[in-house]
């Protein structure tokens, strides 16, 4: 049976996508995003493409999506917001009319897109896998109030608290699925903690994502960090309070410049003013187009990622790939070993200062990690990848 694989934005779906097609299992992959030709796809060039994934295989529909992320990047947070419910709604439409022309497939759907396509009863007997890729949302709710007691005055409109509509839709999600994919333990436990419904653990699976061996290579081996230059850390990822950016920050402010210099980029997720209190002491490169973010990393010797709430942050495998020693926290997902680097129990501060400090001061144990961490990164091969969905399918009958 082949499968159709939908996604209103991108994430990794496009990866799944070419491991199906790959293994001439694929029906059509399905997105809001992907430039084919014309406007938008002039403007973002091959940003959003897919090497070797073939077009003819690619379904798109609706412009919701795009203006959704112009909304956000423009810091109209509700817009975006409205945008992408209401880009949901007309993607689903869409989906079910591309099953209906090509039924029986299964379904590859991923969360907060396919409650309508997983629900409808035209695809009832359809098999259905849901691809998680965050952790329960009434987790981070809890994380959020967390952050709002520590750092409140961190936290704005663009991260906000998960509503319990959002909710209440992704359990009716878990219900329909009769696979539920996730990136790490870490997710797979929180839906079997939070959700309310019996025998969530029983259809979930851990599928281990992969990385861009293309733009990330681990055969290239990482130079020596030397001890009369500055540790450099790294920080790739939307900076917000999600992310655990308050607690490098801080972390930086307790750190000697001479020792440890630390460089972020993505987008800025919090207040300016808070933000220029820690100006004099980081390096802000922006937000980095993904084509700079490889040699951004082989710039650097340690990636931190102290996030509280994530999926698994596949920017932790392109980091173990390009021989970066990794700084993490579980929640932060697959990533970081005792050989390649150092888990955090929790986002702290001063658990974090601790951690650069102590890679600071041994220089041949970073430079042992990094090399560690390109041998651990071909776990996360898109051969792998592609292994484990077939592993899957065969587990379904599909």
């Amino acid at each position: 049976m082949q499968v159709g694989v939908f996604h209103s934005g991108t994430q990794h779906s496009r990866l799944t996508a070419l491991a199906l097609q790959r293994q001439e299992r694929l029906a059509w992959y399905a997105t809001s995003i992907y430039p084919i030709r014309g406007f938008p796809a002039r403007l973002v060039g091959k940003r959003y493409r897919q090497e070797g994934l073939d077009p003819a295989l690619v379904r798109t529909g609706g412009w919701h999506e795009w203006a959704e992320r112009a909304a956000a990047q423009a810091g109209f947070a509700s817009l975006a917001q409205r945008l992408d419910a209401a880009g949901n709604r007309a993607f689903a439409s869409n989906v079910l009319r591309w099953y209906r022309a090509d039924a029986p497939i299964a379904l590859w759907g991923y969360n907060g897109s396919s409650e309508r396509a997983f629900t409808h009863p035209d695809t009832h007997s359809a098999p259905k896998i849901l691809d998680r890729t965050v952790a329960d949302w009434r987790m981070w709710n809890r994380c959020y109030d967390m952050i709002a007691k520590t750092h409140g005055d961190w936290l704005t409109s663009a991260t906000p608290r998960a509503p319990q509509s959002l909710i209440d839709a992704e359990e009716r999600e878990y219900a329909a699925a009769d696979r539920i994919v996730c990136g790490s333990p870490e997710v797979a436990t929180s839906l079997a903690r939070e959700s309310k419904l019996g025998g969530i653990a029983a259809k979930t699976r851990v599928l281990p994502y992969c990385f861009d061996s293309t733009a990330f290579d681990p055969s290239v081996p990482p130079p020596p960090a030397t001890d009369n230059e500055p540790l450099k850390v790294l920080f790739v990822g939307q900076l917000s309070p999600r992310k655990g950016v308050q607690h490098l920050l801080e972390a930086a402010k307790l750190l000697p410049s001479n020792e440890v210099s630390v460089t972020l980029a993505g987008p800025l997720m919090i207040p300016r003013a808070i933000f220029a209190r820690y100006a004099d002491r980081v390096t802000y490169a922006g937000n980095v187009p993904r084509g700079g973010i490889p040699a951004l990393m082989r710039e650097h010797h340690v990636l931190v990622l102290p996030s509280y709430f994530e999926g698994s942050a596949i920017t932790l495998l392109e980091a173990l790939a390009s021989g970066l020693a990794v700084i993490q926290t579980p929640q932060a997902g697959l990533g970081a070993t005792e050989e390649s680097g150092v888990v955090i129990s929790r986002p702290d501060t001063q658990l974090l200062a601790e951690a650069i400090a102590g890679l600071s001061a041994d220089r041949e144990r970073v430079h042992a990690m990094r090399l560690a961490a390109q041998t651990e990164a071909r776990r996360y091969s898109f051969a792998n990848y592609r292994a484990g969905i077939a592993s899957l399918l065969s587990e379904m009958g599909i």
